[in-house]
C-alpha cells in the first residue's frame, strides 16, 4: 500500500507557554501520522522556545527554528520555505485540533481529488463557551470557482488555520510581512486564483482560542488605515485578472462593510461605555471607497452587526451605540469565566 502524502504543519510560536503544550499534543497525537511539524519560535521571551525543543527531542517529525522576532507573517514564511510536505496547513500555537482532523480531511481530499479542504471551527471564549463558524448550506464540494458565490464561500469560510492545501499551490506565494493584521486575507485570496476546486468537512475540527492576548483580540487605533491598505492590495490583485467578474462585490462586502464592527469596537476601545471616538468611525466611512461599497455590497455576506449599523444607509450614532451595547452584553454572557 502506498504511503499517504506527508503534511507539513506550520506553527508560528510567540509567547504562548500557557497554551502551547495543549496545541502540540493535539498535533503529535493526530490519527494521521505522516507529518512534518515545523515550529518557528519567533523570538519568544517566555519558555515557548524551550517547550518546542523539549517536544523535538521526543518526536523526530518536529523541526524547531529559533529566530529574532519578526511577526507572525515572517514566521509563517520561514515555515513555508522549509516545508517539504505534499500538503500544508497552519495552526496557531494557542489553538488545537481534533485528533482526527487531518485524517478526515484526507478522506475528503481523496474522494473529491480537491486541491484544498476546509473544515468548520469554533471560537472558544473564556470557560467552556464556544461559537461555531460555518457557511450556511450543505455543499461539500466546489468545482466551478469562476463565480461570486464560490469566491464568497471560500473567503467567508477561511481563517488561515481551518484548511489544508496542496503545497504546489503556493510556489512563490508568501505572506505580506508589512501587514500584521489581516495578512491571511491577502494570502488566501491569492491562493484562490490557483485553485481548481475545493471541498469541505462540515464538522468542527479546529478550536480557535479567543482571548485578549491573541493578535485579533487586541485593539489598534490604526486599524482603519490597515483595512484600507488591504483593500487596495486586494483591488490590485483583482485587476491583475483570474477572478470572477464583479469580484469587487465580495471585496466590498467582506473587506470594508464586514470590517465596520471591528472599527467600531476600536472606537469604543472595547469597553461597554457610551464614550466613543466617533471621529474614527466618521473618517472610516467618509471615503469614496466606503460610499461605493455601501452601495454595492451583499447583505448576506457581511453579518448581522454590519447590517444593523447600516440600517439607515450609513452608520447612525444612536444605532451604533445601541448595537454595540447589545453586542457587548452578548459577549459578556460568553465571557463570564477567565482562562
Amino acid at each position: 500500500m502506498n504511503q499517504l502524502p506527508k503534511v507539513s504543519v506550520i506553527i508560528p510560536v510567540y509567547n504562548v507557554e500557557k497554551y502551547l503544550i495543549e496545541c502540540l499534543k493535539s498535533i503529535v497525537n493526530q490519527s494521521y501520522k505522516n507529518l512534518e511539524i515545523i515550529l518557528v519560535d519567533d523570538g519568544s521571551p517566555d519558555n515557548s522556545g524551550k517547550i518546542c525543543d523539549e517536544y523535538a527531542t521526543c518526536d523526530t517529525r518536529i523541526k524547531v527554528i529559533h529566530k529574532e522576532n519578526g511577526g507572525v507573517s515572517c514566521a509563517r514564511n520561514v515555515g513555508l520555505d522549509l516545508a517539504s510536505g505534499e500538503y500544508i496547513c497552519f495552526v496557531d500555537p494557542d489553538d488545537w485540533l481534533e485528533y482526527n482532523a487531518l485524517e478526515l480531511c484526507f478522506t475528503y481530499l481523496l474522494i473529491t481529488k480537491a486541491d484544498l479542504c476546509f473544515f468548520d471551527y469554533d471560537l472558544v471564549y473564556r470557560g467552556d463557551n464556544s461559537c461555531r463558524t460555518s457557511v450556511p448550506g450543505n455543499q461539500t464540494y466546489f468545482q466551478d470557482l469562476d463565480n461570486l458565490q464560490a469566491l464568497y464561500n471560500y473567503m467567508y469560510w477561511t481563517g488561515i488555520c481551518n484548511f489544508i492545501f496542496k503545497a504546489s499551490l503556493v510556489k512563490d506565494l508568501r505572506f505580506n510581512e508589512k501587514l500584521w493584521i489581516g495578512e491571511d486575507t491577502i494570502f488566501k485570496f491569492q491562493l484562490y486564483k490557483n485553485l481548481s476546486n475545493f471541498s469541505c468537512v462540515r464538522k468542527v475540527l479546529y478550536h480557535y482560542r479567543k482571548h485578549s492576548r491573541s493578535c485579533t483580540g487586541g485593539l489598534y487605533s490604526d486599524l482603519p488605515s490597515i483595512i484600507y491598505k488591504r483593500y487596495h492590495i486586494l483591488e490590485k490583485i483583482i485587476q491583475d485578472g483570474g477572478y470572477p467578474d464583479n469580484a469587487e462585490l465580495v471585496i466590498n462586502s467582506i473587506e470594508l462593510i464586514r470590517q465596520l464592527p471591528f472599527v467600531i469596537e476600536v472606537a469604543f476601545n472595547g469597553k461597554m461605555s457610551f464614550k466613543c471616538d466617533y471621529d474614527l468611525i466618521k473618517n472610516y466611512i467618509n471615503t469614496d471607497e466606503f460610499r461605493s461599497a455601501s452601495l454595492n455590497y451583499n447583505k448576506m455576506m457581511v453579518g448581522k452587526s454590519a447590517n444593523y449599523y447600516l440600517l439607515f444607509g450609513k452608520p447612525n450614532r444612536l444605532v451604533i451605540t445601541i448595537v454595540y451595547m447589545l453586542k457587548k452584553l452578548k459577549e459578556g454572557v460568553l465571557s463570564k469565566e477567565k482562562f
